[in-house]
């Protein structure tokens, strides 16, 4: 036997046998999804520990750490591993993994969208924490219940738990971390319509990033600034952080963030009337999308590609890749986009005065706009 580790206790064993978790037969386990490669090496790690003889607290931090592992895609796996923790913890009196349990257990009833119950668990972890004085995991409880309150659309109890998360942050000096809790604030100020205060939140992030030199996430937090720079009507502001996160796309070689910026790119210049420039971003963003064979946005951008053409006058290729497009949205089912297609037909052949036409496809149009919304109210 290893020094300073012993074979955990018969009781350990039969509380865990009784579970199912000796040798991890409990059933969700064998669910057909599949874990990425290095979410799998780490589960087979964690299972790999469990099997050793250790003591009853490391085991449970191992149970508990697979059940962060397991909730990304078998949150009733992760029930069973983190309940099963809670009652080692109970029973070893053992104060900073009952919360750790609780903490955990929290987040899988968010992933099962349990928010009463998620609440609970992590208030019942955020009293343990305090009373450890554990900051860093008092951070990650305000963190959780932002997100619940957030999954609930209470956007201002949201807010108020992010920004106690942020203020934890900035007295530890944690700059991802305060990084994370800017850009959750920002996200719930886009929801209600505070650009304003969605962009200086995430001018926050975007200083962290920038002095942890974070060039992925600083592209990130440009793609966002540009976003919120455009629900604000600041369209020079916009196209100025657009291009910033294209430039570290290009870098990257992220060739699916380029062909996003493109896209985006490409309808601020149209709302300016530069169809030039949309015209180049539009074809840009196709090619990309061809080249990846993403067949849904390749019909969005064809869409793209033949409005520019129909407000440039070219009618013909304009009909070209509308026709296209219209044949991919109709093999992909993506009725929306089906219906957008016939306005912009109707569009088309009121400008060549085909006015019989023009009010076919016009009718097309409001059919399929009144069957989405007699979806959505259903």
């Amino acid at each position: 036997m290893n020094p300073g580790f012993a074979p955990f206790s018969l009781a350990f064993l039969l509380r865990i046998s009784f579970l199912g978790l000796v040798g991890y037969s409990c059933p969700a386990m064998h669910a057909q999804k599949a874990f990425t490669s290095v979410q799998q090496v780490r589960i087979d790690s964690l299972r790999t520990l469990l099997k050793s003889p250790a003591p009853d607290s490391l085991r449970t931090r191992w149970m508990l750490s697979l059940a962060v592992d397991m909730n990304e895609i078998h949150p009733d796996s992760a029930m069973y591993l983190a309940q099963s923790a809670f009652s080692e913890a109970l029973h070893m009196h053992n104060k900073p993994l009952e919360a750790d349990a609780c903490r955990i257990l929290g987040m899988v009833y968010i992933k099962k969208s349990q928010y009463n119950n998620a609440i609970g668990q992590t208030e019942n972890a955020l009293l343990l924490y305090r009373d450890l004085a554990d900051f860093a995991n008092q951070e990650q409880c305000y963190n959780n219940l932002g997100i619940t309150y957030y999954r609930m659309s209470n956007y201002t109890e949201a807010a108020k738990f992010f920004t106690k998360a942020l203020t934890i942050a900035e007295i530890r000096g944690d700059r991802p971390s305060m990084a994370r809790m800017y850009n959750n604030v920002a996200g719930i100020r886009m929801v209600q319509g505070k650009f304003g205060e969605a962009i200086n939140q995430y001018r926050g992030a975007m200083r962290m990033y920038e002095a942890d030199k974070s060039r992925k996430n600083l592209a990130t937090v440009y793609n966002n600034l540009g976003k919120a720079y455009e629900k604000a009507n600041y369209p020079d502001s916009s196209i100025r952080y657009y291009l910033l996160a294209l430039d570290i796309r290009r870098e990257m070689n992220d060739q699916e963030g380029l062909a996003s910026c493109y896209a985006v790119i490409s309808t601020l210049f149209e709302s300016r009337d530069d169809y030039g420039r949309a015209m180049d971003n539009a074809q840009r963003a196709l090619e990309i999308y061809q080249t990846r064979g993403d067949k849904s946005r390749c019909a969005e951008m064809l869409y793209q590609v033949g409005k520019i053409q129909l407000l440039q006058k070219e009618y013909g290729t304009a009909q070209v890749n509308l026709d296209k497009c219209l044949a991919l949205a109709r093999e992909l089912h993506i009725v929306g986009l089906e219906g957008r297609v016939y306005l912009q037909y109707s569009q088309l052949y009121k400008a060549q005065g085909d006015k019989k036409q023009a009010k076919a496809f016009e009718d097309k149009y409001e059919l399929i706009a009144k069957q989405i919304t007699e979806q959505v109210k259903d």
